[in-house]
Parts: structure tokens; C-alpha cells; sequence
């Protein structure tokens, strides 16, 4: 898929969201990112999102039924005459997903929603039927790790850090900021649960209740993240083409945020499409110097070592980063601002992958209000001295 349209549906009057390798979608709240992003999984998804709600008794005879279990009862509604899907172009007609052969039931996307510190209950990943009041995203998600879990993520020594899932200067980054001196472990103990064990100390064991708030906003995400990148001569899941994460900055401090970004750079260095929507500046900093690295008129290598070691503050230059820095350097950005019109509140998508600071358009210099505001704050304190 090239790209993907959403006309008439909720808050969105019209978005137009061209793909990249990495798309980044930015915009004030209740702009509608996470009802395209949903619809964006169930147009590449459709056969299996079928499987799985039927798969669970409920029935999906009509287009009401699908965007009933999918999206949430209260948004059926909706769904206006005017309303509209279009893939490359092409008008999608969503009652053909619910009258389709269902097919094969491995997805073909991998989906981290907004809501995912809901889905942990007592450190363990809640049951899809456990989740009715949350759209299909976060149901999934949850249920997807919960077999994951069961079914060998969860065995070995420990789960983070976990030598050969990550690049080391990633695991090292993600230790550093978030878990500092414990271990992800899983507990079995009359109750399986995951716990941070204190280095040095194997007799102290912390349960989520007493983790960090961006620890149990970070598990999730993590968990998901490993998934994707498997211990084996394999770099990606066979059937997993496409990654959506939704405010992949949540809870997070900004270094914290450099090293989630660094992993996100190893997943479309192993050929996954990766798509986030963030309300982070740091998030789009990042992807704006990759993209002026990109683009600059120095050499190849120097180009990896600003990448390596000046954006991603790595020292050591191996081989397997530099090799990634290339993969990444090599991709197609693109960054789209969700913006609420002033007349009618209603969402239209803007192309801003320039990012430039210079533009007339402060949609574009102003990074979609992310580095306006910042800017904002500036003249005020500047203005302190003329007043």
C-alpha cells in the first residue's frame, strides 16, 4: 500500500497519508490519528481481524457489526453517507471485509496501541474478552502478547536485557534510561507475573505496582519490540510487514526517548514499515536531523558516524551499527500533521516532511505547533527585557 485516504468519518473531513518506510503522524488530540491508524490496520488486516472477532463468538454479518467489535459501538454511528476509504486512489468498500473468505489468519501488521498500560494486570497481559470496553487494537495487542508470553517470550533467564534481541548499544541505551539496575524477569511463583529484579540482589523483587510510572507505560511497548526482533538468523517475523505505535513517547524522559527511537531504526533496518503517531518535539527532532544526515552533500561515512555517533550518542562504531545507520539512512521519511481547521474543528492532513524552519508555512516551520510552541516561550522570555 502507497498510501491511504479517510474522508467524512468522525473528527476527520479529509486525510491524505502518503507512506513511507517510516511515516510520522503529528496533531493536536482528538484529531482523529488514532481512527486512521485503526483504519489503516484494518484495511491491511481485514481477513484477520475477521478471524479473530468471529473466532471469539461474535457475530459480524454486516458493516455495523464490523465497526461495532472493531472500533467501538459509540462510533458506528459515525459513519455517514459520505463517508469514505480510499487505498491508493481506489475507493475501499468495507462490506466486502465482512462478506470475505476469511483467508489466513496470521496478521500482517503488528499493532501497539495508545492504551497499553491498561492491558497489564498484575503484571501480566489481560485476556482479549477481558477488554470489552476498548476498541480491537488494544484487545489484540494485549491478547497477542498474553500467547506470546505463554508460548516462549517469557522462558529463559530473563526477558531485558536478553542477549542478541537487541543491538547492544540499544540494550544498553534502554537499560540505562529506563531500567537502570534491575532485570525484566518472569516470576512463576504461584502466579506468573513479570517483576525487576535488583541487580545484585536476586532476593529482591519488584511488582509492577511498585515500578515507575514510564517503566509500566515502557513494558508493553518493550515486549512488543522483542517480538519483532527475534534471536535467530532471521530478522523479521515472516508475516509481519507493517508497525503501528501510537504516542510512543509516553512516559518517557527524552534521553529515554532517543534510545525507543534507536530501536525503532532497527526495525525498518530489518525491512519493516513503521508508522507513529507522537505529540513528542524530540520524537520529530530526531527524524528531521536523520533526514538533513540524509540529504547533506558529505561523504557515506561520515554520514553514518553523525548518525551513530552524534545523533544517537554512540561511541563505538561497530559493524552491525554502521551497517544499520546506512539500512536507515537509505529509507523514505514522511511526516504528516493531522490540523484541526479553525472554522470547523473538522481534520485535514497536511504533508510536512520537509520540516523546514524557514517555510512561510508555519505548519511546516512550526512542525505542526510541536516547535512553535517552544519558540513561543523564547519571545516571551526575550520580550522580558524590552517591557
Amino acid at each position: 500500500m502507497k498510501s491511504l485516504k479517510i474522508n467524512h468519518f468522525g473528527p476527520i473531513e479529509e486525510v491524505d497519508v502518503e507512506l513511507g518506510d517510516i511515516t510520522i503522524l503529528i496533531g493536536p488530540q482528538a484529531t482523529g490519528k488514532s481512527l486512521f491508524l485503526q483504519f489503516l490496520n484494518l484495511v491491511l488486516d481485514y481477513r484477520s481481524i475477521k478471524e479473530t472477532i468471529t473466532s471469539y463468538g461474535y457475530t459480524l454479518k454486516s458493516q455495523e457489526d464490523l465497526l461495532a467489535h472493531y472500533l467501538g459501538r459509540d462510533l458506528v454511528k459515525s459513519w455517514g453517507p459520505d463517508s469514505e476509504i480510499l487505498k491508493n486512489g481506489k475507493n475501499v468498500d468495507i462490506r466486502k471485509f465482512v462478506k470475505s473468505r476469511p483467508g489466513s489468519a496470521e496478521p500482517n501488521t503488528f499493532y501497539m496501541p495508545a492504551q497499553r498500560v491498561l492491558i497489564m494486570e498484575e503484571g501480566w497481559p489481560r485476556p482479549f474478552q477481558s477488554l470489552t470496553a476498548y476498541p480491537y487494537v488494544v484487545r489484540d495487542f494485549s491478547e497477542r502478547l498474553r500467547r506470546l508470553m505463554e508460548t516462549g517470550l517469557g522462558k529463559g533467564k530473563a526477558l531485558f536485557p536478553q542477549e542478541g534481541r537487541f543491538k547492544k548499544d540499544i540494550t544498553d541505551k534502554l537499560q540505562s534510561e529506563i531500567f537502570r539496575n534491575t532485570t525484566l524477569k518472569l516470576e512463576k511463583e504461584l502466579k506468573k507475573r513479570l517483576v525487576l529484579e535488583v541487580k545484585g540482589d536476586s532476593q529482591t523483587t519488584l511488582p509492577i505496582q511498585l515500578w515507575s510510572a514510564g517503566q509500566r507505560e515502557f513494558m508493553p511497548l518493550l515486549l512488543g519490540l522483542s517480538y519483532l526482533t527475534p534471536v535467530s538468523k532471521v530478522s523479521s517475523k515472516a508475516k509481519i510487514e507493517t508497525v503501528i505505535i501510537e504516542e510512543i513517547e509516553m512516559g518517557l524522559h527524552p534521553n529515554a526517548i532517543l534510545g525507543v527511537m534507536l530501536a525503532v531504526m532497527e526495525l525498518i533496518s530489518r525491512g519493516y514499515r513503521v508508522v507513529i503517531s507522537t505529540h513528542s518535539l524530540h520524537v520529530v527532532e530526531i527524524i528531521w536531523a536523520i533526514d538533513r544526515i540524509k540529504n547533506s552533500t558529505i561523504a557515506l561515512n561520515n554520514k553514518i558516524k553523525t548518525f551513530v555517533k552524534r545523533l544517537f550518542n554512540i561511541e563505538n562504531l561497530r559493524g552491525d551499527v554502521k551497517k544499520m545507520a546506512e539500512r536507515c539512512l537509505d529509507k523514505k521519511y514522511k511526516v504528516f500533521y493531522f490540523d484541526p481547521e479553525q472554522d470547523t474543528g473538522l481534520t485535514i492532513s497536511r504533508d510536512i516532511t520537509s520540516l523546514d524552519p524557514s517555510a512561510e508555512d508555519v505548519g511546516i516551520s512550526g512542525w505542526g505547533g510541536l516547535s512553535e510552541f517552544s519558540s513561543n516561550i523564547v519571545d516571551v522570555v526575550a520580550g522580558l527585557q524590552r517591557d
